[in-house]
């Protein structure tokens, strides 16, 4: 196993509450230089299971300083709310992807926040 795939997995067992990973991809990607931006990301919500979860479980993560955004449920309909106001190119990630016809990567810049063992923080 290569030391950076190694590395790969500690960082899941960190961030997964030392879960054990099932899976790895070791990927060979060129990373372009020229991004095509589609916008800024206030929230983002994605699937995991951490610790002893049997089934994901949503984890969302309001970017910007002290959490501008608040996510609820309304008679089953998702409202983010503004909880301030936002500066958005300061403080919110740009979402881009290189200029390719079928572009394979999605990629988060200008990201203001830590990934720390609890996951996304800020």
């Amino acid at each position: 196993m290569s030391r950076k795939l190694k590395a790969a997995k500690d960082l899941y067992r960190r961030f997964h509450w030392g879960r054990e990973p099932k899976e790895a991809l070791e990927l060979n990607v060129d990373f372009p230089k020229e991004w095509v931006v589609l916008g800024h990301v206030p929230v983002i919500v994605y699937l995991a299971k951490k610790g002893r979860d049997k089934t994901y479980r949503p984890y969302i993560h309001s970017f910007g300083k002290g959490e501008p955004f608040e996510i609820k449920e309304e008679n089953g309909k998702i409202i983010l709310e503004a909880k301030r106001d936002v500066n958005i190119t300061e403080e919110l990630p740009i979402l881009a992807v290189p200029p390719t016809t079928k572009p394979e990567l999605l990629a988060l810049f200008n990201f203001q926040g830590k990934i720390t063992d609890r996951g996304i923080e800020g």
